[in-house]
């Protein structure tokens, strides 16, 4: 995890203010270290130097690698800048930023993904409707063609079930073949593609197995 270099800020850092953060965030060796040195008058770390560090600390890096990594500060000095410049606090924020940033990203990829899936079954049903719907009117196996093939059914189904995952649909019905096969047909309208009701998908399905097995093709 990487993050740009930001100066941290100093928010309320009173003596009362600073000691309770300290006992807080520290553990009890660690702030009798920090008092101790504060005490003494030592100097605290220079603010871009801090802020250098708190990047390491922003990506994971504790007191002890921060200090293995940059031996000439001591070690108190890098517990009084965590305190200072409030590294806990915002390694927090930073995290809920970004935790609802990808949260975004991900819900506009979905939205996006559903429109193209809901675009292609517009676009199936606008190519092969009307021959369907000619087919269920005569009878006639020459007016429906090729255009619902076993194959092409089935990848309208797949899109159909990807935008049922996608939505947190499932609104499915057994459409069951004259081989036995129980085949999942939506029955739910997807960006304004009619619905093909159970009898419809019934005899599409079953003029399709009826065509292959006069072909010689099996079903």
């Amino acid at each position: 995890m990487t993050a740009d270099s930001k100066a941290p800020k100093i928010v309320d850092n009173t003596p009362e203010a600073f000691q309770q953060k300290a006992q807080t965030f520290l553990s009890v060796p660690e702030y009798n270290m920090l008092m101790a040195y504060i005490e003494k008058g030592c100097h605290p770390l220079a603010p871009d130097t801090a802020a250098a560090m708190f990047n390491l600390f922003l990506n994971g890096s504790d007191y002890r690698e921060i200090h293995r990594l940059n031996k000439a500060f001591p070690y108190e000095s890098i517990l009084w800048a965590s305190i200072k410049y409030n590294w806990h606090e915002q390694r927090d924020e930073y995290a809920l930023n970004l935790h609802q940033s990808v949260a975004q990203k991900v819900m506009k990829a979905q939205l996006e993904t559903t429109g193209f899936l809901s675009d292609l079954l517009v676009a199936a049903n606008k190519k092969h409707g009307d021959r369907v719907r000619k087919y269920i009117q005569t009878g006639e196996e020459g007016d429906l063609g090729d255009s619902l093939s076993v194959d092409s059914l089935h990848s309208l189904l797949k899109i159909a079930e990807g935008i049922q995952k996608l939505t947190g649909q499932s609104n499915t019905v057994k459409v069951k073949t004259e081989n036995t096969q129980n085949i999942n047909v939506s029955v739910g309208s997807s960006g304004g593609m009619e619905a093909m009701d159970t009898e419809t998908a019934a005899k599409v399905l079953s003029a399709i197995a009826d065509s292959k097995r006069k072909r010689g093709e099996g079903v």
